[in-house]
């Protein structure tokens, strides 16, 4: 009994910590016109300062994931026409921006 009490508290204890973990990660999601061709520059600071940066070259909708950090996008919309909404969430911070129209940019960071 004692030996099963354990193994219980050790899983809650891990449960949380993935909770936290899910929590402070970065999401950016990428909506709007289904299809829309974007371009996604993007760069992340750990907290530790480890730096990356990047591009995505997609189409609408997107959804992508970061580790716990810093992190800022500048996202350009490519086609005429149509609706670009980004929206960042990280550490309960929420950042959004939308635009219409060819060669549009958007610009988000969380801390």
């Amino acid at each position: 009994m004692k030996g099963r009490l354990a193994g219980v508290a050790v899983l809650m204890a891990m449960l949380a910590c993935a909770e936290v973990e899910a929590q402070t990660q970065i999401e950016v999601n990428v909506d709007g016109s289904a299809g829309l061709p974007f371009t996604a520059h993007w760069q992340w600071r750990s907290p530790s300062g480890d730096r990356r940066s990047g591009t995505w070259q997609d189409r609408v909708p997107q959804s992508y994931r970061m580790p716990p950090g810093q992190f800022s996008v500048r996202v350009v919309q490519h086609a005429p026409g149509g609706r670009l909404a980004v929206t960042l969430l990280g550490r309960g911070n929420r950042s959004s921006a939308t635009s219409q129209g060819a060669g549009a940019l958007l610009l988000l960071s969380v801390q």
